[in-house]
């Protein structure tokens, strides 16, 4: 069976990660944004503001990373895809007042429309065009997974305690994990 041998695949594992992680942690925080915008004491409007922000971020990055990707390969660019996002989680829980906000929705767009064109792009360059429809539904289904995983984990987090700070410090910890395993791509085949 073609999915079985596909996801004990190492190369597979190391190339879905990110993309369960990214999807998980938007999902996550994007899922209660409400509730986090009042914790922190941001009005909504400035909220929805920076969120419009993220937008237009994620669609400059989904056109910026198809020039990073044409020139310098996906193989190169995927492995760093996650660092603005790390850096959008971390600017949450450390930069007090309205721009905490701001800080975490640019950069997180900045990942969110890289990750859009990258993922194609590497399971082209590790699978090949003849499996790519293959290969993406898989990482479709692992995405939905993830996005259907992460509000019920979240909320269980905020039930115990957790705050927004702390899970926001340590989405940004797994993600720098996942970014530093991800230099392994270079060596893959």
């Amino acid at each position: 069976n073609f999915i079985r041998q596909l996801v004990l695949e190492r190369k597979f594992v190391i190339l879905i990660l990110p993309v369960f992680g990214h999807s998980f942690i938007n999902t996550s925080l994007f899922f209660y944004q409400y509730v986090m915008a009042k914790d922190k004491g941001w009005p909504i409007e400035w909220y929805s503001i920076c969120f419009a922000g993220y937008g237009i971020t994620r669609l400059l990055f989904l056109l910026y990373g198809g020039v990073l990707t044409d020139k310098f390969t996906a193989r190169s660019v995927y492995p760093f895809f996650l660092v603005p996002g790390i850096f959008g989680l971390i600017s949450l829980a450390f930069i007090p007042g309205m721009t905490a906000p701001l800080f975490y929705l640019l950069l997180t767009g900045v990942s969110a429309g890289l990750s859009t064109v990258l993922t194609g792009a590497i399971i082209a360059e590790f699978y090949g065009i003849e499996r790519v429809g293959q290969v993406r539904s898989v990482f479709s289904m692992m995405m939905v997974l993830s996005t259907a995983l992460a509000p019920l984990t979240l909320g269980i987090l905020l039930d115990h305690g957790i705050t927004f700070s702390q899970y926001s410090l340590i989405c940004a910890g797994v993600l720098g994990v996942i970014t530093i395993n991800n230099l392994k791509i270079k060596k893959l085949r």
